[in-house]
């Protein structure tokens, strides 16, 4: 048993298109993925903004290093690192999956938990 191996791909993908949206400030349509309100959204940006003109988006940001999935009892956690101009890599979203959802949804949706700097500025 256990969730479909493509899900990982398909949640990874889901991940990285929301770290799109951001980039390109598509607050309206993130809003409408993630569970947050646009106005939250932006106001949880608002000191990236204020620190760096853009988000990067290459290959390097697109790599498995910044994303990390943690499975745990009926749902996964998900943490996908923003990749900043300045490569100093404290931003970051964390979302989940609720697997029993999933399996009813006949795929995983993300739901956003946090979004900003590392809690520990590590």
């Amino acid at each position: 048993g256990g969730p479909p191996p493509a899900w990982r791909t398909a949640v990874r993908t889901a991940a990285f298109g929301w770290v799109d949206l951001l980039a390109a400030r598509r607050y309206d349509a993130l809003a409408e993925r993630c569970g947050w309100a646009a106005e939250r959204l932006v106001e949880a940006m608002a000191p990236y903004w204020a620190e760096y003109d853009h988000i990067v988006t290459d290959g390097d940001a697109r790599s498995a290093a910044q994303f990390e999935l943690r499975e745990e009892p009926g749902r996964w956690v998900v943490t996908q690192r923003i990749t900043d101009p300045a490569g100093d890599g404290e931003w970051r979203f964390e979302a989940r999956v609720d697997l029993e959802a999933a399996a009813v949804d006949g795929a995983p949706t993300l739901v956003l938990d946090t979004l900003g700097r590392f809690a520990d500025g590590s």
